[in-house]
């Protein structure tokens, strides 16, 4: 009864959604097992996955898992080496952009035990869940040290005109046969390390939900209001865009502050750095966000106490205030 209530506080907490995107996941003594330990000491990540024809089957869910992956360190590093930021974090792009083996130990059970990384789960029987996907690094069905579970199902989709194809659900609005078939093509191609463009919004909902669960699996937080799972001393004091705040499915700067951030932590290594974000003041050192020189004596009590605790504010509400008591 213990261990149920401890996994059932642990997966509660995990979707009371959030405050900063580069904030870290609480340690719990097992920080080395998320995937950006693999990234960064190049070593294989190893998988296997339990699908059903009624939600998402293992194609799918393979597909995904290696497509997400490849878009958060091929996609950021492309995205930094395109930026005026390129030689600053040129040991971060050369990590990035390294083969990285994922293998696909087939379907999870007994004897995948000991042998994948991570469990990729679309099943309503297993999940601890039935009605929303969700990342969990502990307590996996089949005794891996990460699981995600993906749960798509129509009763989330808040009333609007939806398509079932292939086990996932798109927006018949939004997505047609035709740009769905295009999409796949597109995520096959990142799967297979080749970056092309692509309008996001004609991403499938369960490709873009894989993307925000892996970014949990590397090791970052939510970017909700509300969330509490969040580790405060390692957080921005503002709401960035990005995969972690589900917008769009695309890697933003501050999904890659964080990732930076993550990297960083696993190889030890300190850094001092301006946020990746145009014109935000403030300064990450050694992994932490420190406030603009000036501001903890210019902020009233209050502001402080609403950046350091609450962390449920906007970059632009952010700036104003840093410009409101000349801290910035």
């Amino acid at each position: 009864m213990k261990y149920i209530l401890s996994v059932f506080t642990f997966i509660l907490s995990s979707v009371i959604l959030s405050g900063a995107s580069w904030s870290h996941l609480p340690q719990n003594g097992s920080y080395g097992r998320f995937l950006v330990y693999n990234i960064v000491n190049q070593r294989e990540i190893r998988y296997c996955t339990y699908g059903t024809p009624e939600l998402t089957e293992d194609y799918y869910l393979s597909l995904f898992f290696e497509a997400s992956v490849r878009s958060w360190t091929l996609e950021s590093a492309d995205w930094l080496e395109k930026s005026n930021r390129a030689e600053e974090f040129k040991d971060i792009i050369d990590l990035l952009k390294r083969p990285l083996p994922i293998v696909n130990k087939g379907k999870c059970s007994s004897q995948t035990r000991s042998q994948t990384d991570i469990e990729i789960v679309s099943d309503s029987a297993i999940c601890n869940r039935t009605d929303r996907s969700y990342f969990v690094k502990q307590g996996s069905r089949f005794g891996s040290p990460l699981q995600i579970c993906i749960l798509e199902t129509k009763k989330q989709l808040r009333g609007k005109v939806w398509l079932e194809l292939g086990g996932l659900d798109i927006t018949v609005s939004k997505t047609s046969k035709k740009k769905f078939k295009k999409a796949l093509e597109y995520i096959k191609n990142l799967k297979d390390g080749k970056i092309t463009s692509f309008s996001p919004q004609d991403l499938p909902m369960t490709y873009t939900t894989m993307q925000h669960e892996v970014g949990h699996a590397l090791g970052l937080a939510d970017e909700y209001e509300g969330q509490y799972t969040h580790d405060k001393e390692y957080s921005s004091p503002f709401r960035g865009a990005g995969i972690m705040r589900y917008s769009d499915g695309i890697i933003s700067a501050d999904d890659i502050t964080g990732l930076i951030t993550l990297m960083d932590r696993a190889l030890l290594k300190k850094r001092s750095f301006l946020p990746l974000e145009d014109n935000i003041p403030g300064e990450i050192i050694d992994g932490k966000f420190t406030l603009p020189q000036g501001s903890e004596t210019a902020l009233p009590e209050k502001e402080r106490q609403k950046l350091k605790n609450d962390l449920r504010i906007t970059d632009d509400d952010y700036k104003k205030m840093m410009r409101k008591y000349n801290a910035l």
